[in-house]
C-alpha cells in the first residue's frame, strides 16, 4: 500500500517520479523476503507477505533468448494487439492522461465460473532507455469509469513489468503484481491462483511477443502514442475528476451473495 500513497498527494493525484520507479526496481532487484515457489524450464515464480493484507506478492522472473527490449516493450503497451492475444481481456479503454508517459486506463477481465467478472480502474506509468524500461499500475477511481452492474470492482495493489537487456538480442523480463480481487474469494484462493497460473502468465507473454513484429507491420505499423507521444490523443486529466473516497456499488451486496453461494455449491475442479 506504500507505493500507492507514494503517488498520492494532499492536493489529489499526481505523475510518478523517479522514486516510485526506484521503489519498484528496489522490488525487482531486492530479494529479502521472497520465496521461490516455482523454478521449471526458465520460469522463476517467488510470492512475498505483505504487511496489512493476507494477499501476497507475486514476482515471476524469466528470460527470453529472442525476444529484443523495444519489441517486448510494444507488445505490453499495444492495446490494439492486446485485444487479439489476451483471451481474459473483455474490455480495454482509456480514461485521460496525466503527462506523456502516465495515463489512466479501465481494464476489464473474465473470471472462470462460478465467480463474476471483474474490472479494474488504474493509473498507469511508464519509463524506458536503452537497457530496461518499467511499466507499472495501481488502482484509482476516476468520475468517467465508475462502478458497473455486471462486474466486481477489483484493485491492483501494485503491478508492473521490467525488462532488462541480456547483452545479447534478448532480455530478462520480470513480472510483479499484487491484486485483490474482492467479492468473495477466499485470500489464501486468490494467492494459491496468483502462484499457480503465474507460468502460463508469462508463457502468454511470450508468445504474444514473439508474433507481434508479423502484426505491427500489418496493424497500423506507424501508430506507437507510447513513444510518439503527438498521437497520444486521451483527454489531460482534471484532478476534480479523481475520487479521493470509495465508490458506491448499489449492487454490491448482491453480486457478493450469488458470489459466495457459487463458490459454496459443488462445482468442477477447473472452474477455479
Amino acid at each position: 500500500m506504500t507505493h500507492i500513497m507514494a503517488l498520492c498527494s494532499s492536493d489529489g493525484i499526481r505523475p510518478a517520479s523517479k522514486m516510485d520507479f526506484d521503489k519498484f526496481q528496489d522490488l525487482v532487484d531486492n530479494g529479502e523476503g521472497w520465496v521461490k515457489q516455482y523454478n521449471k524450464q526458465g520460469v522463476e515464480v517467488f510470492t512475498k507477505p505483505q504487511e496489512g493484507t493476507a494477499i501476497r506478492m507475486v514476482k515471476i522472473e524469466t528470460h527470453f533468448d529472442d525476444v529484443s527490449l523495444d519489441v517486448l516493450y510494444d507488445t505490453l503497451h499495444d492495446s490494439e494487439y492486446r485485444r487479439t492475444w489476451d483471451n481474459v481481456m473483455i474490455e480495454e479503454y482509456g480514461v485521460c492522461r496525466l503527462n506523456p508517459n502516465c495515463d489512466v486506463g479501465y481494464y476489464a477481465i473474465k473470471c472462470p465460473k462460478p465467480l463474476r467478472n471483474r474490472d479494474f480502474v488504474f493509473q498507469r506509468y511508464w519509463t524506458k532507455n536503452h537497457n530496461n524500461f518499467m511499466i507499472c499500475n495501481h488502482s484509482v477511481q476516476h468520475k468517467n469509469a465508475p462502478i458497473r452492474r455486471e462486474y466486481i470492482r477489483a484493485t491492483s495493489i501494485i503491478s508492473g513489468y521490467m525488462g532488462r537487456t541480456n547483452g545479447s538480442s534478448g532480455c530478462h523480463f520480470t513480472y510483479i503484481t499484487q491484486m485483490d480481487p474482492k467479492g468473495s474469494i477466499p485470500k489464501w484462493m486468490v494467492n494459491k491462483v496468483a502462484t499457480k497460473t503465474a507460468p502460463k502468465v508469462m508463457a502468454n507473454f511470450a508468445a504474444a511477443a514473439r508474433n507481434y513484429k508479423g502484426w505491427k507491420i500489418k496493424n497500423n505499423p506507424h501508430f506507437k502514442p507510447w513513444i510518439r507521444t503527438e498521437q497520444n490523443k486521451l483527454p489531460l486529466a482534471k484532478l476534480e475528476d479523481f475520487k479521493s473516497s470509495p465508490m458506491l456499488d448499489e449492487n454490491l451486496s448482491r453480486k457478493l451473495d450469488s458470489e459466495a453461494h457459487a463458490l459454496a455449491a459443488p462445482h468442477d475442479d477447473n472452474s477455479d
